[in-house]
């Protein structure tokens, strides 16, 4: 027998939890991605012609996701490697006009973490504590020294349709947050995070490893909460999921995602500097470890320069609190409620460490 389940609706996808009971007693248990254009159904008030065309642009942007995210993982099966905390690829297909595609993956997660997991209530982000996001961490300088390793790497990440329409999305959620009254937001801070975000000025701080003289780096380029999963029973990272926009960008793009979502605004200016020195520490761990001879660099990178390339990396980070906020059950439950987020103080603070020299 197999019964299916309906685990997570995602924007882009549909992911279930597939079991298969077999023998006497026996149940394999998998995880079935799969790519869905259900979420975009073009306007009624367009032509035929113009919903016709809308509908070929969303089916190419969510198959160069699948895409992306189907080549990774086939990257990393192809080099057997087992260090990088994965789910472990089973098989997949591509989305085409005939078939929808579908990756399938171990269902890493027990029976006592998915109960007590269900009890919880997320606002967006963990609260992590200084020995979790050191394990994060680690498997962000993980991911760098493989990327480098794996010279196919450098095929993934090509998002052009995809990404065309991110300065839109970005200009959408920015004014439903202004909708919210926050004291801190006005009229002339939107407009600048609107400026900020328009794809020339966003494309350089996704890559602000430039401007520091740095290489870039394979990048999660999704780098939250719930993609990093920590068990909630043993607090342990388990797997990083959803690969589906990994990309090269900064040495610094996950790391900045990381801590501005997962520490508060308070604890992340007093300790962000520690855990950059400790991130550069094991990305030159890992370039050793796994014997990377073309390093771009990134051995010879000094703390200063980091820590210009993280400063550019913040800048992309804020937007994603933002969208974490706006997608929060707090922010559907009411304005109110979203008012009283712990996401609206790391908003504030980071939005201060960022701009607040421009306002004086």
């Amino acid at each position: 027998m197999i019964s299916f389940n309906l685990k997570n609706k995602g924007l882009c996808s549909n992911v279930f939890n597939v079991k298969i009971f077999y023998g006497d007693d026996q149940v394999c248990s998998i995880v079935a991605k799969i790519p869905t254009t259900e979420n975009f159904e073009p306007s009624k008030d367009l032509s035929k012609e113009e919903q016709e065309k809308e509908r070929k642009e969303k089916a190419e942007k969510i198959r160069q996701l699948h895409q992306n995210e189907l080549e990774f993982y086939r990257l990393f099966k192809k080099h057997k490697d087992g260090s990088l905390k994965i789910p472990h690829f089973i098989d997949g297909s591509e989305m085409t006009d005939d078939q929808e595609g579908y990756i399938l993956t171990e269902d890493f997660s027990s029976d006592e973490d998915k109960e007590e997991d269900n009890d919880q209530e997320h606002e967006g982000f963990e609260d992590l504590n200084d020995e979790q996001i050191k394990q994060a961490i680690c498997e962000v300088a993980k991911l760098q020294a493989l990327g480098y390793k794996f010279p196919e790497a450098k095929n993934l990440g090509k998002l052009d349709a995809a990404m065309n329409d991110l300065t839109e999305i970005h200009h959408d959620v920015l004014d439903k947050f202004a909708d919210l009254d926050l004291d801190f937001v006005n009229d002339k801070r939107i407009k600048l995070l609107k400026d900020k975000a328009e794809m020339d000025i966003f494309e350089e701080n996704v890559c602000s490893n430039k401007k520091a003289g740095l290489p870039e780096v394979l990048s999660h380029n999704d780098f939250w909460t719930k993609n990093v999963m920590f068990s909630p029973k043993t607090k342990e990272l388990q797997r990083i999921i959803d690969w589906q926009t990994v990309r090269f960008a900064s040495l610094t793009h996950d790391l900045a995602a990381l801590l501005s979502l997962e520490l508060s605004g308070d604890h992340r200016r007093k300790n962000e500097k520690s855990y950059v020195e400790y991130y550069l520490k094991q990305v030159q761990h890992y370039l050793d470890k796994y014997e990377v001879e073309d390093d771009h660099g990134l051995r010879k990178a000094k703390i200063d320069d980091v820590l210009k390339a993280y400063n550019g990396s913040l800048r992309i980070a804020i937007y994603g609190l933002i969208f974490t906020l706006m997608e929060s059950e707090k922010t559907k439950e009411s304005k109110e409620a979203a008012q009283g987020s712990e996401l609206v103080n790391r908003i504030k603070y980071l939005y201060e460490d960022l701009y607040s020299d421009m306002e004086k």
